[in-house]
Formats: structure tokens, C-alpha cells, sequence
């Protein structure tokens, strides 16, 4: 399934093609085996409360959202081989290239548009 996500606060396009895990391997699975994102290109896991980047050749950004699209936390340029925080609010993470927070403005508070 892919998704666009859209931050409602700032008029931004975080995602014009992004990919949905929801089963327990892609959500175990996420990014790993997939070459770096792209501008425009992002990973949704829901339901998601913490991330990792083992295996991962490349930092990512995450935004964590609760179950109204509203940004929980926003850590940004996650290293690979790291564990994200856990957001026991947090209802999703969207997996986005790695600037793409600082890029759009985004921050915690805003809210998003996920439409499938």
C-alpha cells in the first residue's frame, strides 16, 4: 500500500510516494535492504511506538505521531545502527530522508495529513 503524508501546519509535502508496513516482519523489517530515500520518498510503520536503524546504510529522519497526525517527537538524521526512542503516545512513525525535518520545518506540534 503507499500513502502521501503532508504537514497541515506548515503547508509542506513530507511524502508524495511512500510505502506502508503494518505486518509485524515489514515493521521488524522497515528500511533495511532498501537504498537510500529520496526527496519525496518515505516509510510509514503503524502501529509503531520506537524505531531502530540496524542495518541500515544511512541516517533517516523520524516523526512520531499520535492517532490525530499530531508530531510527538522529531528526532532528526538518526545514525544507522542506532535505537530510536520510544513515544508510548505515539500511535505511527513516518521514516523520511534524513534533512527532510529541517528542510520542511517541521516541528513537534504540527499536524499531518497521512492519506492512504
Amino acid at each position: 500500500m503507499t500513502f502521501t503524508a503532508y504537514n497541515l501546519t506548515r503547508d509542506r509535502i513530507l511524502v508524495a510516494k511512500g510505502w506502508v508496513a503494518t505486518s509485524f516482519l515489514a515493521r521488524l523489517r522497515g528500511l533495511i535492504g532498501h537504498e537510500s530515500l529520496v526527496s519525496g520518498e518515505g516509510l510509514l510503520i503503524n502501529p509503531c511506538k520506537g524505531i531502530h536503524t540496524f542495518g541500515l546504510g544511512y541516517p533517516i529522519d523520524a516523526l512520531y505521531v499520535d492517532s490525530n497526525g499530531m508530531v510527538l517527537r522529531a528526532p532528526a538524521s538518526i545514525r544507522p545502527n542506532r535505537v530510536g526512542p520510544i513515544i508510548l503516545g505515539a500511535r505511527a512513525v513516518l521514516e523520511i530522508p534524513a534533512g527532510m525535518i529541517a528542510a520542511t520545518g517541521t516541528q513537534v506540534g504540527d499536524r499531518l495529513a497521512i492519506r492512504a
